[in-house]
């Protein structure tokens, strides 16, 4: 009998600890550094710290730089910072927050691509939040206003090219070391990243899609809309698209590639985090998409650009530099970054 109860409480405490491990009965405050401890993972510590374990990306988007391109890849001992998501969604107007007619430097972003640039969202958006506070905090920007054009077809030439606008946001920047011709590295000239946005895969919960080395992604087919990037398909020596490794379909919509994939038409979407994210809500496809969460895709940077034609181009990206390193020190930039985070995270 008291083998049989001592047996009993075992089991009972062996599913407690597996259903309630040590480390999530503890919390982790936000807004402050966290070291890395045994049997820690990204998704365990997002789950302490926000009680909701698919806010790793999170945690990663905080750390890139510290981290590297393996999430799963963490040191114990390792320092990782750890935003806060209950930071207020609605913020005072950012200070220079101007229409670009009649100022010094005229800079140009469009709409429609949350929740890093939108008229509609609190000052602007994410990226629209850090470049106005960035360039509010450069020595010798005397004024500055943004210009919003939605058809974003327009923007690199010939509102750029011909300096109509002299910066222009957010834009993706490619491989340049990789494809020096490519038309963005010969004709622009591009600042630090404002933001780093995961890349992911989005594939149907029922198969067993798996990507632990790029090889795992060769002979697969992949959904992108048609006008979107795909340098990230062929950087770093992938080159899935030169060497027919993938196929990549192109619809004209991000709905009309998760159509493709629950009919089984492609093995994954490939987007990053929030478009693909938000998709899946509007769609109503939570139950039946996964996202993979082995690792990334890829990181892509979103970046103030200046064609090179213009006369203060160095000058410009320098000075673009200069506030964002000032802001990055002050801590304003990270406030900001919560904040609109913690505005999308919300919907979920």
């Amino acid at each position: 009998m008291i083998r049989v109860r001592l047996a009993t409480h075992i089991g009972v405490l062996v599913c407690l600890i597996l259903l309630f491990p040590p480390a999530a009965w503890a919390d982790i405050p936000c807004d402050q550094a966290y070291r890395v401890q045994p049997g820690d993972t990204l998704s365990r510590i997002a789950g302490r710290a926000y009680g909701d374990v698919r806010k790793w990306t999170v945690i990663y988007n905080n750390n890139i730089r510290t981290i590297g391109t393996n999430p799963h890849l963490i040191h114990i001992g390792t320092r990782l910072h750890i935003g806060c998501l209950n930071a207020a969604a609605t913020s005072a107007p950012t200070p220079g927050w101007q229409a670009a007619e009649g100022k010094s430097i005229k800079v140009l972003t469009g709409g429609n691509y949350q929740p890093f640039t939108g008229k509609e969202l609190p000052n602007g958006g994410l990226v629209t939040d850090v470049v106005n506070s960035a360039l509010n905090n450069t020595p010798g920007v005397t004024s500055f206003g943004v210009a919003w054009v939605d058809d974003w077809s327009r923007h690199l030439d010939p509102l750029l090219s011909n300096r109509t606008y002299d910066l222009g946001f957010p834009w993706l920047k490619p491989d340049c070391r990789q494809t020096p011709d490519n038309t963005r590295c010969r004709h622009f000239l591009f600042s630090d990243p404002m933001f780093e946005m995961l890349v992911l895969l989005f594939v149907d919960r029922s198969g067993g899609f798996v990507f632990q080395d790029e090889s795992d992604i060769h002979g697969k087919t992949l959904c992108r809309p048609d006008g979107y990037y795909t340098h990230d398909l062929e950087k770093n020596g992938r080159l899935w698209l030169t060497n027919n490794r993938v196929v990549l379909k192109q619809p004209d919509s991000v709905d009309a590639c998760f159509r493709m994939l629950t009919t089984g038409s492609v093995d994954a979407v490939a987007l990053n985090e929030f478009t693909g994210r938000s998709a899946m809500k509007r769609l109503n496809l939570e139950n039946r998409v996964r996202i993979v969460q082995s690792r990334p895709l890829s990181i892509e940077g979103l970046h103030v650009l200046v064609h090179r034609d213009h006369p203060q181009a160095e000058r410009l990206i320098g000075q673009v530099n200069d506030g964002l390193n000032a802001i990055k020190d002050s801590g304003r930039y990270q406030s900001i970054v919560d904040r609109h985070l913690s505005r999308f995270w919300e919907q979920f």
